[in-house]
């Protein structure tokens, strides 16, 4: 809980639960006095408090990569998160997520990465496949130490496709399957990492 402090020639901004900002001093040139102190003394509150919710979590925007996703196929979500962390592959210090739902009213939380491509260019991205066909809605939120966004909506459709979906035990528990019911047949050439002698493909 943020607590503001009257000092002698100030405010103290505290939250014990902001390590990285755990106390800042706003002084001002004079003590409140005269007949506008009830005035300043609101402006200055204003203005701490700006100071002290500046330090959560922006989120500026979120990109998805089509309005349209087949089933099973990937949505991909570009998250433009403008603050900077020491480790951003910490999920102490920064913890992205979106929360979807389904037609059906089904939720599935997803969490983000932050990835660094080729040419090093750095974003933030959250990946998901739908398992429903129509329409979606999600909610990205990031988290620190200083608090949780509020949330940045956004929707899209998913519609029919070829895909057969993820592969998992099926209902006699005797085989493989995918979502969709057709059989899973895990044959595939087994190939050595690094295998470079002549004749071997």
């Amino acid at each position: 809980m943020l607590k503001l402090n009257n000092l002698a020639r100030g405010f103290v901004c505290e939250n014990p639960s902001w390590p990285s900002f755990k106390l800042r001093r706003i002084c001002m040139e004079k003590p409140f006095q005269g007949s506008g102190r009830t005035f300043r003394r609101c402006a200055a509150l204003v203005g701490i408090a700006a100071v002290c919710l500046s330090a959560a979590p922006n989120i500026s925007s979120v990109t998805k990569n089509s309005d349209t996703v087949g089933k099973y196929a990937k949505l991909e979500l570009t998250v433009n998160l403008t603050t900077v962390y020491a480790n951003p592959y910490d999920p102490d210090q920064i913890d992205l997520s979106a929360t979807f739902t389904a037609p059906s009213g089904a939720t599935w939380k997803i969490n983000g990465f932050y990835g660094v491509d080729a040419s090093n260019n750095s974003s933030w991205k959250i990946r998901f496949a739908p398992d429903e066909t129509g329409a979606w809605s999600y909610t990205v939120q990031a988290t620190d130490p200083t608090g949780t966004t509020p949330g940045i909506s956004g929707s899209f459709l998913c519609s029919a496709s070829g895909n057969h979906g993820w592969i998992r035990v099926a209902s006699n528990s005797r085989y493989l399957c995918l979502d969709d019911g057709t059989s899973y047949y895990g044959v595939g050439p087994c190939y050595p990492y690094n295998v470079t002698f002549p004749g071997f493909p």
